[in-house]
């Protein structure tokens, strides 16, 4: 995906230069916009949970204290409230590096 360079005389071949609605100003660069690698979260448990009820009534568990749990196996709601209690402390992952290692 790069960028695209629009010319005047490509936009008049195609029947959209007598409109009006481009101008001389249509020289330009159109960026593309890439999706930014984020950091992936995973959680260590700090303390032996045996079961967790989640808002749609099921329950999770059990989980034992240093388990490292990713970030999609519970809600965010949940991660929420056991952030905020220290029952969990995150663990960030960074993204791949391009040439590896």
């Amino acid at each position: 995906m790069g960028a695209v360079l629009v010319f005047e005389a490509d936009l008049e071949k195609q029947g959209f230069g007598g409109l009006g609605v481009m101008q001389a100003s249509i020289l330009g660069w159109v960026k593309e916009s890439k999706p930014k690698k984020r950091a992936k979260v995973a959680y260590f448990f700090q303390m032996d949970i045996p079961e967790i009820m989640l808002p749609d009534l099921k329950t999770a568990g059990p989980f034992r204290k240093n388990d490292l749990v990713s970030e999609g196996a519970l809600p965010k709601e949940v991660w929420k409230v056991l952030l905020a209690r220290g029952a969990v402390k995150p663990y960030y992952i960074k993204p791949d590096y391009p040439r590896g290692g």
